[in-house]
């Protein structure tokens, strides 16, 4: 995202508060309109108001009850908004996943 420190989903652990996981829109790409024209240099790069999908392994969560809390604290200038839209919790297997969506990168270990 064009402010990633300001506007992302993280994964939390119900039982703490424990931030487990925080997730960002790293294919966010500012083209100054409203088209969704690929970048040249990485095809899965489009538009600020192209909705990407992402997925995230999250298995090392797996017995935990979590919670995706989306946050939005960017004040100011423009692009102050996050969409997002379809969390799907649970897959039985990652070959289920459609390889149109990318890999979603945890910015705490990163």
């Amino acid at each position: 995202a064009k402010t990633a420190s300001e506007q992302y989903a993280e994964i939390v652990d119900s039982a703490d508060g424990t931030v487990l996981a925080r997730y960002t829109n790293k294919l966010f790409a500012d083209r100054g309109g409203f088209g969704d024209e690929p970048d040249k240099d990485n095809p899965y790069k489009v538009s600020a108001l192209t909705l990407m999908k992402y997925k995230a392994d999250l298995r090392a969560y797996l017995g935990k009850t979590v919670f995706v809390r989306v946050v939005d604290s960017h004040v100011g200038g423009d692009f102050g908004m996050v969409h997002v839209d379809n969390f799907v919790t649970y897959y039985a297997d990652a070959e289920s996943i459609g390889a149109e969506y990318a890999a979603a990168e945890n910015v705490l270990t990163a």
